[in-house]
Parts: structure tokens; C-alpha cells; sequence
């Protein structure tokens, strides 16, 4: 999940936008099964292209670094809340105008996915959203909403405040 991932189409003379892609909506293991908190093996000055998606030693595509969730840069297990994650991040985007989380390097983009905390919007009248947002972006997949329609209703409502 990235901007890219979302069109905008017209719906009965609507706008409307459409997701075309969630990269890991089902769950995954990598190549041998779980690594259990095994980091990716990042190279120690490595770019980081922000629209280049990061390949695992075994070939698996892995994401784009500036929406990737802690779990996958941990090559854990990941599943729908890995999709919440960059979800949430990609709204922070297009509501603050600016990314999240961005870096010119691997290391320090994995460091900041997994230690600094969401940035607020930092629109004074939408408070309620930035709570919304850091919850869907949770360090923990458990803490997150547990699922992305729920995350979906409580940027509503929060919005809607």
C-alpha cells in the first residue's frame, strides 16, 4: 500500500477512490517459515529509494520502505495489519502533505518504522484524526484496529468531529 495504490474513478458522478493493490492481505511467512524478530539484513550505508520496493535475500518482495510496517522490515509473520499499517500512513500523507516516515537510508527508515512515533497532521481541528492514525499505525500489529474496516469507521467518525 502506497499513494500509488489508489485511483481515483468516477462512480456515479462521483469521485471516489479505489485501492488496486494490498501487497500482503493474506498472511506470510518468509522462505523456511517464521524468523521471529530476525531482522532484514540491511546493507550498512544502503539507499533508500522512497518509491523502490526492498527485496529479501530469498527474492520475496517485501514493500516500499516509507509504508512498511515494523513487522515486515522484522521479516516476522505479517498479515491485514501490516495493510493497516501503510494505510494509515498513506492518510497521515495526503492529510499533512508530507510523509511519515522519510529517509535516505535503509537503517535509519527500519529504525524509524519501529521507534518514532507517528508525527501529528498538525491540523489544529482534526485531533481526533491524529489519535485514529497513530492507532492504525501501532508499533504492535495487536495494538492496531482489528481490522481495516474498523480503522476505516473511526477516521469517519473522528473526521466527522
Amino acid at each position: 500500500m502506497k499513494p500509488a495504490n489508489i485511483l481515483v474513478v468516477e462512480r456515479d458522478g462521483e469521485l471516489v477512490p479505489t485501492l488496486i493493490d494490498f501487497g500482503v492481505a493474506r498472511v506470510l511467512e518468509p522462505a523456511g517459515g517464521p524468523r521471529g524478530g530476525a531482522a532484514l539484513d540491511l546493507p550498512p550505508d544502503g539507499p533508500c529509494a522512497e518509491g523502490t520496493p526492498v527485496v529479501t535475500v530469498d527474492g520475496a518482495l517485501v514493500g516500499t520502505p516509507a509504508y512498511m510496517a515494523p513487522e515486515l522490515w522484522q521479516l516476522d509473520p505479517v498479515g491485514p495489519g501490516a495493510d493497516q499499517y501503510a494505510l494509515a500512513l498513506v492518510v497521515f500523507e495526503a492529510l499533512a502533505g508530507r510523509r511519515a516516515f522519510s529517509s535516505d537510508s535503509l537503517r535509519r527508515m527500519a529504525a524509524l518504522h519501529h521507534l518514532a512515533p507517528l508525527p501529528r497532521i498538525g491540523l489544529d481541528s482534526h485531533p481526533a484524526v491524529d489519535v485514529v492514525l497513530a492507532r492504525g499505525a501501532a508499533k504492535q500489529a495487536e495494538d492496531r484496529y482489528p481490522d481495516v474496516v474498523a480503522f476505516a469507521a473511526a477516521l469517519r467518525a473522528a473526521a466527522a468531529r
